[in-house]
Parts: structure tokens; sequence; C-alpha cells
């Protein structure tokens, strides 16, 4: 099992012992104490759990956008989609750059040709020997 699969069941586990404890107090009866003591031992070993495993994935860093996006109730995963969405509308305009700088090129080496034939065919000749 994976770090990652490790500690989410963990804190699912915790999560669900912290309600069981909250059932317990918001209907406390005198008789229920031992069950409740034992729920509070329950979720510190759980805690004293979580705290040995987060060794596992110190070196992950989480962009506090992520955060962001979970503590408005959004999905994360969507966060992830919005990212990928940017990085490819970012390719597209880096791309219709390129494509404009080659169009440039082109016609900048048409004008150059037309009025420096002999200093272009030079050029021409010792990109040959570049390559």
């Amino acid at each position: 099992m994976s770090g990652f699969s490790a500690l989410e069941q963990q804190l699912e586990q915790f999560v669900e012992t912290v309600r069981q404890i909250g059932i317990i107090v918001s209907d406390f009866q005198p008789n229920s104490q031992s069950v409740l003591n034992s729920k509070i031992c329950q979720m510190t070993e759980e805690m004293r759990s979580i705290e040995q495993s987060k060794k596992q994935v110190e070196d992950v860093n989480v962009p506090l956008e992520v955060l962001d996006h979970i503590d408005q109730g959004k999905n994360p995963q969507l966060y992830t989609q919005q990212c990928l969405q940017k990085l490819h509308e970012k390719g597209m305009q880096v791309q219709q750059k390129v494509d404009a700088y080659k169009t440039f090129q082109k016609h900048l080496f048409a004008e150059l040709e037309q009025f420096f034939p002999e200093q272009m065919q030079q050029y021409h000749l010792a990109r040959q020997h570049i390559k």
C-alpha cells in the first residue's frame, strides 16, 4: 500500500472515530463513560499513527491554490483540469508566436534577397557549413 493510501485510510478512520465521539458526547449518559474513554484512547492512537505516517509524504509539495480550492468546497481534480486547460491555451499562444516569427523570417529573407542578393547567398552558404 502506498504512503498516500495508508495515510488516507488512517485519516478516514480518525474522522470516523471523531464522529463517533461526537455522537456519544451529544447524547451523553453516565453509563457511556467507559465507551467514551475507549474512543478517546482510540483517537489518540490514531493521531499517533497519523503522525508516524507523515514521514512517508513529507516531501510532497501541494500548491496553495489547491488548498484554497478545497477550502472553497471545490474538487481538487477540477484545479488540475483548469491548470491543464491554461497550459494548453498558453501552448497555443506560444505556437502562434512561433508561427508569426517564422512568417516574419520568411518575408524578411525574401526582402533581403531582393535587395542584398550576394550577401544573402553568402549567408546561406555559411549556414550550410554550420549544419
